[in-house]
């Protein structure tokens, strides 16, 4: 079945990713300003487009039930992909002089993710597709409050600690708390299914989620302005994809999406 807003979401987060590579020329190479602080606001807001990729696998895949050989070919079709073109760049490092060509040092590179940052989400992706059953069968017996309480501490709790660590570093001395079974990946993955199937927003969601986003990009822009002012050479402490004032506006972005696309199944 297609879901248009899904398809919405998805040719949004992709045209994000090009903001985001792209943009941050232009407040980097300049003092806080007008221009600095439109620029810095479409930067966080091109931030939502990983998270969304994530929010939108939750909804496709943690809908049913798989075979294990079904997810296998999944992990074995992307797994194909990084290997081939992890080894067009690395033939191309070998053309330009970076490296001798060596098959044993092109797969010691892939497992040690060196071929280059651009693919790190196909290691994701490849992590996400090894958990794939056991995150199905969870999805599957989850109730609205068990989905509401996983998202909680996966995107709040989790993603709220950087800040805490940041701005108290005396509670960076304290033991964190050792919670295995919760990521903020999966979370947002865990909030797609939610939000897409589970319980599709409403007109009041829907309004809280607008000015929540309004908000969670305008607390990066002002947060972004103060780190400028107590470090002007490495400023960027708020671009964290994991951090929850990321996390919360793509969440918010995705509920607007299911909202307002309307023929959203077909």
């Amino acid at each position: 079945m297609r879901k248009t807003y899904l398809d919405t979401a998805r040719i949004a987060a992709c045209f994000l990713v090009i903001v985001n590579h792209t943009n941050s020329r232009i407040f980097l190479s300049a003092e806080p300003s007008g221009l600095w602080v439109v620029s810095v606001a479409y930067f966080f807001l091109s931030k939502i487009a990983v998270p969304m990729f994530l929010l939108v696998s939750g909804d496709l895949l943690l809908g049913g039930r798989e075979s294990y050989k079904k997810t296998a070919v999944r992990f074995l079709r992307i797994l194909g992909a990084l290997v081939l073109f992890s080894l067009i760049y690395y033939l191309i490092g070998c053309a330009e002089g970076a490296q001798v060509f060596g098959a044993g040092d092109f797969f010691l590179a892939i497992l040690k993710h060196d071929i280059t940052n651009c693919f790190w989400y196909l290691y994701l992706y490849l992590a996400l597709m090894v958990m794939l059953p056991a995150l199905q069968a969870m999805a599957a017996g989850f109730a609205k409050r068990d989905f509401v309480y996983f998202c909680f501490i996966s995107i709040i709790i989790i993603g709220g600690v950087p800040y805490l660590t940041h701005y108290f570093p005396a509670l960076g001395e304290i033991p964190g708390l050792y919670l295995p079974l919760f990521s903020v990946y999966i979370g947002l993955m865990m909030v797609g299914r939610y939000f897409g199937s589970v319980c599709p927003p409403g007109r009041r969601t829907a309004a809280i989620a607008a000015v929540v986003f309004v908000v969670c990009i305008a607390l990066n822009v002002i947060g972004t302005n103060f780190e400028y002012k107590a470090s002007p050479s490495w400023y960027l402490f708020f671009d964290e994809r994991t951090s929850a004032l990321i996390t919360i506006p793509s969440i918010c972005a995705f509920i607007l999406l299911r909202y307002f696309v309307k023929g959203s199944e077909r």
